[in-house]
């Protein structure tokens, strides 16, 4: 995948336009296969501008993914579309990827930490190929990943009130407690849709099978 963008526009909600996706055989280093890439334009204010053109294929989004899943315990980062081998080259399939790559790329962009994270500064602005593989080891390398984040919060350095911190408190712990009941819900939602839908299923099959008895 081909991106194009500015470094301003990382921190910036920006527009993000795709183009036409075609496979360029020169890219290709080993193997028989070319690299599926597309383009997409990442614009900010025109006095803010700088265009970067970097080319990415779906193993280094997929790498990407797993940094930013590590290292952002608490950020849930959207799926990656998942990558097939039969029909890899279907207009359909390259199609459909490169949307949800475009839409994955647009909220990545549009978060407020995840856009100013070194490793997705790296992937969209780098272009060269040893600064990729240096920055690559240093982002495989990151110390503060999981749990190891804690590390990283800082005593502020003015007094707190301590009313204003309890009430944030509440207000965070009767949130997570709103989400806990809702994902309670959900599930079981979603668990007696599945029930009635596999009942509906036996009993169509019932059906056919005593069609097919009646007239033998």
């Amino acid at each position: 995948m081909q991106l194009a963008g500015s470094e301003s526009a990382l921190m910036k909600q920006g527009t993000i336009r795709m183009k036409n996706i075609n496979r360029f055989s020169n890219f290709v280093k080993s193997g028989m296969e070319g690299y599926i890439l597309s383009t997409s334009r990442i614009t900010s204010k025109p006095e803010e501008h700088h265009e970067i053109i970097v080319s990415r294929r779906y193993k280094h989004f997929d790498w990407l993914h797993e940094q930013m899943s590590t290292k952002y315990i608490l950020i849930p980062l959207p799926p990656l579309p998942e990558k097939q081998v039969a029909g890899r080259y279907e207009e359909d399939l390259i199609e459909h990827r490169k949307n949800i790559l475009q839409i994955w790329v647009n909220k990545v962009s549009r978060h407020p930490v995840l856009c100013k994270s070194d490793v997705w500064i790296h992937f969209l602005t780098c272009t060269d190929e040893k600064q990729w593989k240096s920055g690559k080891r240093k982002a495989e390398r990151d110390e503060y990943v999981g749990g190891n984040f804690l590390n990283c919060v800082a005593v502020p350095s003015h007094p707190l009130d301590s009313n204003d911190v309890e009430l944030k408190v509440e207000n965070f712990s009767r949130s997570m407690r709103s989400l806990d009941e809702s994902v309670r819900f959900m599930y079981d939602r979603v668990s007696e849709t599945q029930k009635r839908l596999a009942g509906r299923k036996l009993t169509t099959s019932y059906l056919f099978s005593l069609f097919g008895t009646s007239n033998t």
